[in-house]
Formats: C-alpha cells, sequence, structure tokens
C-alpha cells in the first residue's frame, strides 16, 4: 500500500457558508509533490481531489486566490495569488490537472524548499499576499522527505526552519497523512508548533472525510468571550498631523479586525492632549464608532497622557466594567509629558488593577520607548505604530484558538480569589483581607505569567502556599 501525505498550512479565521464555499476568502497555496516516488495513480487521485477542493472554497477576484508550486527533486512556482488568469475555476483545476501529468525530472522529495519557496515567494505583496486574508498551504506528498545526495549538494533547510517561516507568515499547519503504517509523531516537525496531523488509511477515506477536511478549513475561529477595547489618541502638539492621521487609520484598522474576530465586543474612544475627552462610549454601532474616528479633529496643545489614562479608568473601566471581559486599553502616544503631569506608572495603575491590559502604541519622531514602557505589565505590550496590527491580530488569534477557556484567570478583590484552570473550574476560593482589586487576564497564548502572580502576592495578603502552588503550575505548563 502506498503512502500518501496532505499537508495543510493555514492562518486561522474562515468560516462556511452552506456546504460549499468558504464565507470568508482566503490565499490558498497548493504544493504537490511530484517526485519520482508517486505513481500515476496516485497522481491522478490528487489531482481529483485538489480540484473537489477548488471548487468548494470559492474562487474568484474578489474571494479565494489560488497559487501552485510543484516539487520533487527541485521545486517550482507555477503561478502565483497576483495571475488574475487563475482567479477562474476552470483555468485553476487545467493547471492543476497539467502539473500531475509527469513526476519529476529529478530524483528527490524537497518538501522544505516547496515550503520556502511558499513563503518567499506566494506569501508576499509582490505574490499578491492580500494583508486582511487568511493564509493557507496545502501540500501534498507521499511522506518521504529526502536529498538525493548523489546529485543534489544544496542546503537541507530543514522542515522545522521551512515550518517557522510558514508560521510567521500567520499559518497554522495540518498533516494529513493518506497510507498504512503511517504515525502521527513522523509529521510534527512539519506541522510546526501550532499544527495538528491527521491520519487516512487511503484516499477512499480521504475523499469520504473531505467535506470534513473543507469544512476545517473554513471554519472561523471567533473569540466567544466578551472584549472591551479603549482606544486612547494623543491629539497633543508634539504628534504631527501625518502622524495623527496614521493614529486614527490604526484605530479604524484595529476596530475592523476585532469585529472580524469577536462576536462580543465594545469599543470606547478617547482623545487627549492638555486635557482628556471621551469621543466614544461603550455600545455604538461600528458604523457610528467609524465614522467619529474619520471626523476628530487635531487640537493642538500640551501633553497630559496622565489625564487620557485617568479618564479611560473613570469612564469605562469602573463602572461601566464588564467583570467576565477582556479588558485593553490601547494608548497611542509618544511617551513624553508636559512638566506637572502625574507619573505615568501611577497614573495607569488604577488601569492595572482593573485588570486592563495597556498596550502602548509608539507614534511620533519623539517616542520614548522607556517610558511608555511605564504604563504596561511586560516589555511586549510596548508596540510600534506600524507593527500594531499583527500585534492585535496575534493576540486576538490566541484567544480565538483557546475558545477563552485555557486561559488561567485569577481576580483578587476584598470578596474573593478565583482561580480557573484550562477547563475553566474552580480552583480555589478564599476571602482576600485588603480592598485591593486585581485581575489578571492572559496575555499571549493564553498563559498567566509568573511576575502576574508574584505582583499579586505583594499587593494583597493571600497564602504564600497558594501562590507558590500556582507558580509551580505556570512552570510545568510553560
Amino acid at each position: 500500500m502506498f503512502k500518501f501525505i496532505c499537508l495543510l498550512v493555514f492562518v486561522v479565521g474562515l468560516s462556511r457558508k452552506g456546504s460549499c464555499e468558504c464565507e470568508k476568502p482566503l490565499d490558498l497555496a497548493i504544493l504537490v509533490d511530484i517526485s519520482q516516488s508517486m505513481d500515476d495513480e496516485q497522481l491522478h487521485k490528487m489531482g481529483e481531489i485538489i480540484n473537489h477542493l477548488v471548487e468548494n472554497i470559492g474562487v474568484s477576484e474578489k474571494d479565494s486566490h489560488v497559487g501552485v508550486v510543484t516539487f520533487g527533486g527541485n521545486a517550482t512556482v507555477l503561478n502565483d495569488f497576483a495571475n488574475s488568469r487563475y482567479y477562474k475555476v476552470s483555468n485553476l483545476k487545467r493547471l492543476v490537472t497539467g502539473a500531475l501529468e509527469k513526476t519529476s525530472k529529478n530524483d528527490g522529495t524537497r518538501t522544505d524548499l516547496a515550503q520556502h519557496l511558499a513563503a518567499r515567494h506566494l506569501f508576499t505583496q509582490d505574490g499578491g499576499d492580500r494583508p486582511d486574508i487568511r493564509n493557507v498551504v496545502l501540500l501534498f506528498t507521499d511522506g518521504r522527505f529526502f536529498i538525493n545526495t548523489t546529485w543534489d549538494k544544496r542546503e537541507n533547510i530543514t522542515l522545522k526552519n521551512t515550518s517557522r517561516e510558514l508560521e510567521e507568515k500567520k499559518a497554522k499547519i495540518f498533516v494529513v497523512g493518506v497510507g498504512t503504517g503511517l504515525k502521527e509523531k513522523d509529521f510534527k516537525e512539519a506541522a510546526g508548533q501550532r499544527g495538528d496531523v491527521i491520519i487516512r488509511k487511503n484516499f477512499e477515506e480521504l475523499e469520504e472525510t473531505l467535506d470534513n477536511l473543507i469544512e476545517n478549513i473554513c471554519a472561523v475561529p471567533v473569540v466567544t468571550c466578551p472584549v472591551d477595547v479603549a482606544f486612547v489618541v494623543d491629539s497633543s502638539t508634539s504628534i504631527s498631523r501625518s502622524e495623527f492621521d496614521n493614529e486614527k487609520k490604526l484605530v479604524k484598522g484595529l476596530s475592523t479586525r476585532m469585529r472580524n474576530k469577536t462576536n462580543n465586543s465594545r469599543e470606547a474612544l478617547v482623545q487627549f492632549s492638555i486635557s482628556a475627552s471621551v469621543k466614544v462610549r461603550f455600545n455604538r454601532t461600528s458604523e457610528s464608532f467609524e465614522n467619529v474616528v474619520q471626523g476628530i479633529r487635531k487640537i493642538e496643545g500640551r501633553t497630559r497622557i496622565d489625564k487620557a489614562l485617568e479618564a479611560t479608568y473613570e469612564e469605562f473601566f469602573s463602572s461601566e466594567r464588564r467583570r467576565d471581559a477582556f479588558r485593553i486599553a490601547i494608548v497611542m502616544t509618544d511617551g513624553v509629558q508636559s512638566t506637572g503631569a502625574r507619573g505615568l506608572r501611577e497614573s495607569s495603575e488604577p488601569l492595572r488593577n482593573a485588570g486592563v491590559r495597556v498596550i502602548a502604541v509608539g507614534f511620533g519622531a519623539g517616542m520614548v520607548r522607556k517610558r511608555l514602557r511605564l504604563m504596561t505589565e511586560s516589555n511586549g505590550d510596548v508596540v510600534e505604530g506600524e507593527k500594531m496590527e499583527d500585534y492585535f491580530s496575534e493576540m486576538l488569534e490566541s484567544l480565538a484558538e483557546t475558545n477563552c477557556r485555557r486561559a488561567i484567570r485569577l481576580i483578587l478583590c476584598e470578596e474573593e480569589i478565583d482561580a480557573r484552570n484550562s477547563s475553566e473550574s474552580l480552583i480555589r476560593s478564599q476571602r482576600a483581607t485588603r480592598k485591593n482589586v486585581r485581575t489578571i487576564l492572559p496575555t499571549q497564548q493564553g498563559n498567566v505569567k509568573k511576575e502576574h502572580l508574584r505582583t499579586c502576592a505583594r499587593n494583597i495578603q493571600i497564602s504564600w502556599m497558594y501562590v507558590v502552588a500556582r507558580l509551580v503550575v505556570v512552570a510545568t505548563k510553560g
């Protein structure tokens, strides 16, 4: 019995529309093994499966785009996402069929080169990759990656490195093996850090489950828990007009990403210079929010970030806060305050104590990173403006992938301490002896950071035995 592998690499975030097309478009790279270990029947079966999948994802100029790479002893890009000829399904199917008519002339199965080409030539701006569209790669192979060193003297890039390249393109990897004797552990490296491995005994079994495969590709992980985000925008003299326009553009971009990836989110907007002004409160419609952002004008004046932080806490995260929500304050500024202002560490403390994840986004020629860091709980939450959209997307994807359940949430207050494990079951509840509220919400990948637990131990009188136990749990899982 032959062996056959189908490697699916994709950025999570698609949903299904009926039983056919994905509701959300994607950029799909199909990497096809045509090495000499494949026979004509295998290539034909592979072509049928690929064409069936292409028919069902919804290919068109405005919907999904597909690029094709073949590989054996070498790897070749047949078309990229920018080639409009293949926005038509019939042309795409002919390309796939033609690519699978014969095997590679050179011996070898350079899966590493195929993945490398996909990362470097398809998922790029020149290759037609669309920044707001999910990336999917299907890599079909017989599973026997090898380099014939009798003629091939090129470097082995390694699947560990090439799968990492694809994950850096926001790709999630699925390895689907078809054939007998295949073991999941054999394909972990190809699947990367966040991927899955699926084994099928034969083509018939793969065809029977193909609809499930398509459904998995199209399934949109959505953040199911409530998310409250307050955007805090610097409009003072130290921020130029073009930088202020970039702040507004970023707010609208982040708002769009949040609406696409959450089903229970709220947005607020604060503008500041010498004073702070609330422009949008929670529960505005998305259209109304965007119109307000577009319409705000630069007001100039001195810089009082402290007043903006105080207003954000008082207006949105004291009386109005939702206890079960992930709370985020995104502060866009250069971090430089005028003389007489309160310190940033002190003025941001009420937000952080209320469980608000403060993210400081740097703008302006005079941006001072170490001052921005005073507002945040970690170095990672100080982000340059041009990198913020990717950072925010990764944060939402982490919440979506875990369904908000794997995150450990620790709430310390005058009433109780609740710590929940990965299944949200209650681990411990005990009374605190101080009137102090501190909520630790998950950062990246739903993990609670050790320093957060240490900070809680300092700020509130709770059992040290309990804190030590939680640190051991976090260290073990980390």
